[in-house]
């Protein structure tokens, strides 16, 4: 894209310092030095008139040119600010040339932003590229559009933003938003940047839209569990906000404690330990058994259960226990998986249990068979017998 600031072997070609350079013999970089000096002096940069006057009187004070230029040989900028020139000046060939590549490199700068073209936006390009504005003026003019400011609502300019800038972040935001099922807008994202929502920060709050989204049931014990304590209305919804503190830990601790109990009770379930008046743990005992490791974790924090690791243990330890007297319960179990005071105790019983019923079933597996006849069934004396049967 053309940086008529910053190098004049990026401006479009041909602009007018690069016309007037090539039919007055002088390099383009002091052309270039002039028409600049002309245009930051200007009271009107957009005034043809104005530039192209103080462009001619730099130029004869610089000494590149002898007293007042020639219309016939050095072409200038009418007040129209179309690029003119008579005689043996810029053809008609040379004109049409200038004019298209004009256009070309402002339309250029249009779409690098992602903007659509519009009538009124190639009216504009039609104008700069006729009046010979310089990629700032053509800039400072589009930053005035509607069609920029749909393009580019809430863009930080105080803070050094770009718009290279702000396409990148926001087609960072979006593409996280998008693994998340969450469909971000240019002007949501100019919410966030209002805000001062950082990459951090949006990463944050986009995995708790996923952890929503992803555990629909547990949310649904939560809200139920809000309702019964009176924290929240039969018909009202969970405040999004609220929600978002939760799930990244800046919860208070009262919702914390109700989440706690929530996620607890929707994991038992899910393994077949049931939760609530007449089931296999009450609400009540569930939590007091909760208050041990919550007292261990940070403000915020959720509580963690291995329920894979307890479901397989159940499966051991209930029918053993069952077996052989032990008295292992569900509850117990639970109790050990979140180091309850009993768990150590718990602990024992269960292993006990596990143990006996692990070493019966090797002692069983070790003592041959009998047949009918008394005979150890598969010996070789019991083959013997059977084979003259």
């Amino acid at each position: 894209m053309p940086q008529v600031n910053d190098n004049p072997a990026q401006t479009f070609k041909p602009a007018p310092w690069q016309v007037f350079a090539k039919a007055a013999g002088i390099s383009e970089s002091d052309a270039y030095a002039a028409w600049q000096k002309a245009v930051s002096g200007a009271n009107n940069p957009n005034d043809m008139n104005e530039v192209n006057a103080a462009f001619q009187a730099n130029l004869q004070k610089a000494g590149l040119v002898a007293g007042p230029t020639s219309p016939g040989t050095t072409p200038t900028t009418s007040g129209s600010g179309s690029i003119s020139g008579g005689g043996s000046g810029l053809s008609a060939k040379d004109k049409a040339r200038a004019l298209a590549n004009a256009q070309a490199g402002f339309e250029q700068m249009i779409r690098t932003w992602g903007i659509e073209m519009t009538p009124k936006l190639a009216n504009m390009v039609e104008r700069a590229a006729k009046g010979g504005w310089n990629s700032s003026a053509f800039m400072s003019a589009v930053r005035g559009t509607e069609e920029y400011h749909k393009q580019f609502p809430g863009i930080q300019w105080k803070k050094g933003m770009s718009e290279a800038t702000y396409n990148s972040q926001f087609a960072a935001f979006q593409a996280k938003a998008q693994d998340a099922g969450y469909r971000l807008g240019r002007n949501g994202f100019a919410v966030a940047l209002k805000k001062g929502i950082d990459s951090t920060e949006w990463t944050l709050r986009v995995g708790a839209i996923r952890q929503i989204k992803a555990n629909e049931a547990l949310f649904g014990e939560f809200r139920n569990e809000l309702v019964a304590r009176g924290m929240l209305k039969p018909n009202e919804k969970l405040d999004p906000k609220e929600l978002y503190k939760l799930v990244t830990r800046r919860g208070s601790t009262q919702w914390t404690s109700i989440w706690n109990e929530a996620s607890a009770a929707t994991g038992l379930e899910a393994i077949g330990i049931t939760v609530g008046k007449g089931e296999d743990i009450s609400r009540h005992d569930l939590l007091s058994m909760l208050k041990v490791p919550v007292s261990q974790l940070n403000p915020g924090e959720v509580v963690k259960i291995d329920y894979a690791q307890l479901a397989a243990t159940a499966a051991k330890a209930l029918p053993a226990s069952r077996l052989y007297g032990m008295g292992v319960t569900k509850k117990d179990l639970v109790e050990m998986a979140l180091g309850g005071k009993n768990a150590a105790k718990t602990a024992e019983r269960v292993n006990l249990a596990i143990g006996t019923a692990e070493a019966t079933a090797t002692e069983q597996r070790a003592v041959p068979q009998l047949n009918q006849g008394g005979m150890a069934m598969g010996t070789p004396t019991s083959q013997k017998v059977q084979a003259t049967e």
